[in-house]
């Protein structure tokens, strides 16, 4: 369904989707007061959602044999939340309630597609398909679809083809020139224009609705995805928070999937959630400038030019040195998404992944004759 053409005809058809979201003003309550209703509106979601596998929709394929039904007082209270939230998402001065915003459209479009038996979309086959399909479901794109009309046909968000319309000439009942032409004097979001001219590739709709990549899918992402953490925690931890700021904060919680965690949701719902951070104090185990190849990372020693870093790092690796340097709570971390225990241990003391080859027999280990498995119980 092409819901920039066919979002208001749906909306005729299906009235109690406008009964439900209206633009409304952002009620007169201190924070406090709105994350206080805002997180009972998440538990009870999270109730509900609880009976099916999350946060996979697949439950959905079969529409019509959905039990439980979401409640109508949850859908009813997603619907207030995102009406409220409306007028705050577009000023992006609260990251928390950008956050929310987000999160609730797309529960909203989940719930009120299990309890009205919504079906919109069809399986697309043949050899592009999947390009076709955006590699979704017909269940999948039937939410993108509900929340692609709320923001496009109810909210009025701009999207980018805001500045133009379609410039109709109509000869008996035949449209002849039918094409987009520029609106005059149209005038941007002063804030989300600026935003967009710096570093922001989205407009109010599509920055909505997207969703994001998993940064710990491969070893190769590791780094990366540690320095993401790092800037998500610096920037919660500022005491003041711009537009700028706001879109980070919310691309690196995408980015890093906090979407999918609850206790990272959970943060959210604090008045003035505090970040534990995962730093290392020592970081001379990361790779120097001289260590350092073309990938950012250390040369591996059985390569050209590589083994700076082996024979600077090695001979330190001793327990007294791996007791002080190591961070538990990164090990943990990076072992839910890793399978190898040796690249989380490399990651738990701040190394980079060269360091995965000194849990193995080596002459330039003072302690050579200690396996993994003693290390691995030293710390857990």
């Amino acid at each position: 369904m092409n819901v920039f053409w066919h979002g208001e005809e749906y909306l005729k058809k299906n009235k109690n989707l406008q009964k439900l979201i209206r633009i409304i003003r952002s009620p007169n309550r201190n924070l406090a007061e709105k994350l206080n209703f805002y997180k009972e509106c998440f538990e009870s979601y999270i109730e509900w959602r609880n009976n099916f596998k999350f946060p996979k929709t697949i439950y959905l394929a079969r529409i019509n044999q959905v039990k439980p039904l979401p409640p109508p007082k949850l859908i009813k209270n997603l619907a207030i939340a995102l009406s409220e939230l409306r007028e705050d998402y577009l000023k992006l001065a609260n990251y928390r309630l950008v956050i929310i915003f987000k999160l609730f459209l797309f529960y909203f479009a989940e719930t009120f597609k299990a309890s009205n038996r919504i079906k919109i979309n069809k399986s697309i086959g043949g050899p592009f398909s999947r390009w076709a399909s955006g590699g979704k479901t017909p269940t999948r794109r039937d939410i993108d679809t509900l929340m692609d009309i709320i923001v496009l046909h109810i909210f009025k968000f701009e999207h980018s083809d805001s500045d133009k319309k379609m410039n109709e000439k109509k000869d008996g009942w035949i449209f002849i020139n039918y094409k987009q032409v520029k609106i005059p004097n149209f005038k941007w979001n002063l804030t989300w224009k600026k935003l967009r001219k710096n570093i922001l590739s989205d407009f109010q709709d599509s920055f909505a609705t997207r969703e994001y990549g998993d940064s710990s899918e491969n070893e190769n992402s590791l780094i990366k995805k540690q320095k993401m953490i790092k800037k998500y925690e610096n920037l919660i931890n500022k005491k003041k928070h711009n537009s700028k700021d706001t879109f980070n904060i919310v691309n690196l919680f995408y980015d890093l999937s906090y979407f999918k965690d609850f206790s990272q949701i959970r943060d959210i719902f604090k008045d003035q959630p505090k970040i534990q951070k995962n730093q290392h104090s020592l970081n001379d185990w990361q790779p120097l400038k001289s260590e350092i190849g073309k990938d950012g990372k250390a040369i591996p020693w059985f390569e050209d030019n590589g083994g700076l870093y082996k024979e600077r790092v090695f001979p330190q690796f001793t327990i007294k040195n791996i007791k002080r340097r190591f961070n538990k709570k990164v090990f943990l971390e990076t072992l839910k998404s890793e399978k190898s225990i040796k690249t989380s241990l490399a990651m738990a003391l701040n190394g980079d992944p060269e360091l995965e080859y000194a849990f193995e027999y080596d002459e330039l280990l003072p302690d050579h004759d200690i396996i993994t498995i003693i290390y691995i119980g030293i710390f857990i």
